[in-house]
């Protein structure tokens, strides 16, 4: 018996009649990835609807690039060659294509908390040694006179 991977198994799932959704995004994705790594980085989505590939852009300059008539020529290629490969998929039946800003997207900008300097105020050695164990009790003492000689 052949071990199945997910890949396949969710592959297989997609054929299903219920599961025509997730097949249709698996094709989204697929197509982007055939897009270059700069235009993949401007859409935020891409779907079909009735016989028009819809391409939200993140920004205007993105929607200016990809409305541009030679990236527009570009992405019917792209179309075309993926249709010949896979004549079943949804691109198929794509006439149109639509590029629009998508005005619900919002930029994941850095947000990283700016660290506060910690200045650590520095051990004198003035601590009271409790432990009732003799090796660290042992320890903590030898710690003492690091700390004390380092501030001398």
């Amino acid at each position: 018996m052949k071990i199945k991977t997910s890949h396949y198994i969710i592959n297989e799932l997609a054929d299903f009649k219920h599961y025509k959704p997730l097949r249709a995004l698996f094709q989204y994705k697929e197509f982007l990835n055939l897009l270059s790594y700069n235009h993949q980085q401007m859409i935020s989505k891409l779907f079909i609807k009735n016989d028009t590939l819809i391409i939200l852009v993140k920004h205007h300059i993105a929607y200016m690039e990809l409305n541009h008539d030679n990236t527009k020529k570009m992405i019917k290629n792209l179309i075309k060659n993926y249709t010949l490969a896979k004549p079943m998929s949804n691109f198929a039946k794509v006439k149109n294509i639509k590029i629009l800003s998508d005005k619900n997207f919002t930029a994941q900008k850095n947000t990283t908390k700016q660290r506060l300097q910690n200045h650590l105020e520095l051990s004198s050695g003035n601590f009271i040694n409790s432990i009732q164990d003799p090796i660290l009790h042992q320890k903590f003492e030898e710690l003492r006179v690091l700390i004390k000689n380092v501030r001398k």
